[in-house]
């Protein structure tokens, strides 16, 4: 029988690993249709190989290497599976109410009126957790200088994350406790390890020798971390295609392999002696990246490259980012749920199955080698990373092939430069001073990013895209490079298999209609906010808005392509931009405002938009035939009461609790009381309480499937 692959036992486990982390995980988290589908699919795969092997043992029908090849799969996929279970099923010791927890800072992230950090080596009550915690500190105005490495402690009010399919981001970077508290309630120390007093000394020779802005980009070119850059600056460079110069990955650690190896060229060094030293530097500066998927994925890569071109190996790409996947995915199962992952691994992928022809293509019509390679690099990329990035941030940059052919050399001697001066000025001080370099070349880059952003078909946006049909273009690019076919198969495999995509793709983003009455709720660390809809009216509730990308991404979620009113309950001036960038998207005509920011409003956004006050003295206001009150009043605003067609539901804010509440509420017996805060409100009259701490996503979905008339 003629084979169609050529056998590869490394790229066969770490493809049936992925389907084993991904079946068992997705089974145990959501009990969709799509996930049993999954899970029946790999058990399938699995008793197949199984059967296939055990058959094969006492026939010889097939080769050894094709043997190998069914037996890592049918062990890949049972190991997937077994860690998949465990470290979703694991146990975690519960906590609810106020704490005292300690830890270490890792992250900082900054909002409009909070600081979130992220500890780890946390202590909770004085016991250790195995686990990290995200700390969300409100700050009134106020700040303190805590820096990443600071050892920080507080009593905090403290909830357990739920293990579902929302979390699994915070699952996947084992964050599993979230606790909100005061800046007052907030004390530190400035002792740091060796890798966090680098990680500052570098951030504050940036803050001296460049200015602020370039300063915050340099810190994320250098160690990934986009968390203190200047929200504007990064959709910049999202719009025009280069936002992944700020997530250390392939193509820094090609830079820094290449500058390292040409440094121990003008020095002489013995090769093997350099070859060790390249490792070294690659492991440490790894450990500084925090071990991300994407820089742990380039290093792996970088490694296996090193080590076959010390010991005169052949050096297979496929089988090299599969064994870089299988370390990673052993290590930690979840890291498949990362963007960062997914991105890394296709970005290669891609550029594996689609250079080399695309190269060829641009060659044959007189294209300069060079350029054609150059432009087919930079299309691959684009292929491979489209489906990730329509599915996690539903838009891909359809200039980004002209932008990074313009920009990738600008700042490949950008980030060498910046590299060396930085880890040489830990040691010279002086040195410090060529980072003007860099900064110029920063100010350059910025001006291109702004003048690609600003062209009109920058990007393309949906509201949905679905994980089957990035799995069905991968399937297909294997088949078109890998296949032992005709070309022309393989041509009309791919050819169908885009159509597939594109059609499905299509009806997917369908807009949701609502011809029945809808309640969506968001009360977390990223603000409190609420979608209330009927048949004519659809109606956005903000109150604390610190990201209006998580508000986007639920609206995506539920299909919503327009919206009719936003309330804003609480308005700061921080806020403008992100509610700007929600009136714009969704075609607001109607904001309800506090009367007290009446003024504020009318100076901040567009003439477009119609203003209307909500009024202090009654806290009530009526949208068609949806009537509205504030709870607590402006001042309070402990949440509001939405009252339509004989459907009455309370949705409490992060600051509500049952003594507060006492004062406002009256005796009426509400349908539905919606909040995620662990608080027993036992003095509410209502038929259900609906806590999103204890219950996950599926079954509050199918709880508010009762609020449809």
């Amino acid at each position: 029988m003629k084979q169609i692959f050529n056998p590869r036992p490394i790229f066969a486990a770490f493809v049936c690993l992925i389907l084993g982390i991904v079946a068992t995980t997705n089974i145990i988290l959501s009990r969709s249709i799509i996930n049993i589908i999954v899970l029946v699919f790999a058990c399938i795969i699995l008793i197949g190989l199984g059967v296939i092997l055990v058959f094969n043992m006492f026939k010889q029908s097939l080769s050894r290497l094709r043997l190998l090849v069914i037996a890592f799969s049918f062990v890949a996929l049972i190991i997937g599976s077994v860690i998949g279970t465990i470290v979703i099923t694991q146990p975690i010791k519960e906590y609810s109410g106020e704490v005292s927890v300690s830890g270490t800072v890792s992250t900082i992230k900054e909002y409009s009126n909070a600081k979130i950090y992220y500890l780890e080596k946390v202590k909770i009550n004085g016991n250790s957790s195995s686990g990290e915690l995200e700390l969300i500190v409100f700050n009134k105005g106020k700040d303190i200088d805590i820096k990443v490495g600071n050892k920080v402690k507080s009593v905090a009010d403290i909830s357990t994350i739920d293990k579902s399919n929302k979390n699994l981001y915070f699952l996947a970077n084992n964050v599993v406790y979230k606790a909100t508290t005061q800046i007052s309630n907030l004390t530190y120390d400035n002792s740091m390890n060796f890798k966090y007093w680098i990680k500052n000394k570098i951030k504050d020779n940036m803050n001296k020798h460049m200015n602020s802005g370039n300063a915050d980009i340099s810190y994320s070119i250098i160690f990934g971390e986009k968390e203190n850059m200047n929200n504007d600056t990064y959709k910049v460079f999202s719009y025009s295609g280069i936002a992944h110069i700020l997530a250390v990955s392939g193509l820094h650690i090609g830079f820094l392999v290449t500058m390292l190896l040409l440094l121990f060229k003008v020095f002489r060094l013995n090769r093997h002696l350099s070859n060790g030293i390249i490792i070294s530097i690659l492991i440490f500066y790894a450990s500084l990246c925090n071990y991300t998927p994407s820089v742990t994925r380039a290093v792996i890569m970088s490694i296996i490259l090193i080590l076959a071109k010390t010991f005169n190996r052949q050096y297979d790409g496929l089988n090299s980012i599969s064994m870089a996947g299988l370390i990673i995915l052993l290590v930690n199962p979840l890291s498949i749920y990362l963007v960062g992952f997914q991105l890394s691994f296709l970005c290669v992928f891609s550029i594996m199955v689609f250079a080399s022809p695309i190269t060829k293509l641009l060659t044959s019509i007189k294209c300069p080698y060079k350029l054609a390679n150059s432009m087919a690099v930079s299309l691959s990329v684009n292929i491979g990373v489209a489906c990730v990035m329509l599915q996690n941030f539903k838009q891909v940059s359809l200039i980004s092939v002209l932008s990074n052919m313009v920009i990738l050399p600008i700042f490949s001697v950008c980030f060498c430069t910046m590299f060396l001066v930085l880890f040489l000025g830990l040691i010279f001080p002086f040195v410090n001073y060529v980072l003007i370099i860099p900064n110029v070349l920063l100010h350059f880059i910025k001006l291109l990013a702004n003048f690609f952003c600003n062209i009109n078909i920058v990007n393309f946006e949906v509201m949905h895209f679905s994980y089957v049909l990035v799995a069905l273009g991968i399937i297909a690019s294997y088949i078109y490079h890998f296949a032992l076919v005709k070309i022309s198969i393989r041509r009309w495999i791919c050819v169908v298999t885009a159509i597939v995509i594109i059609a499905s793709g299509f009806l997917i983003n369908i807009p949701q209609k609502f011809n029945y009455n809808y309640v969506m709720v968001n009360v977390d660390s990223t603000g409190d906010y609420a979608f209330i809809t009927n048949k004519d009216t659809r109606v956005l509730i903000v109150n604390d808005m610190y990201n209006s990308a998580d508000i986007i991404e639920d609206l995506n979620e539920i299909k919503v392509n327009h919206i009719d009113y936003i309330v804003v309950n609480k308005y700061s001036v921080k806020q403008k931009d992100m509610i700007n960038e929600l009136i714009s998207k969704y075609k607001i005509k109607v904001m309800y405002v506090d009367s007290r920011m009446e003024n504020i409003i009318y100076n901040s956004f567009s003439r477009n938009i119609f203003v209307r006050v909500i009024s202090d003295d009654n806290n009530t206001f009526t949208i068609n035939d949806i009537n509205f009150k504030i709870v607590g009043g402006l001042d309070e605003n402990l949440g509001v009461i939405a009252n339509y067609n004989d459907t009455s539901i309370l949705i409490l804010n992060n600051n509500a609790n049952n003594s507060k509440l006492k004062l406002y509420l009256d005796d009426n017996i509400y349908d539905y009381v919606i909040t995620t805060k662990g608080t027993d409100f036992k003095d509410l009259q209502a038929k259900t309480i609906i806590n999103r701490n204890n219950i996950s996503e599926f079954e509050f979905k199918n709880l508010l499937d009762n609020v449809k008339a």
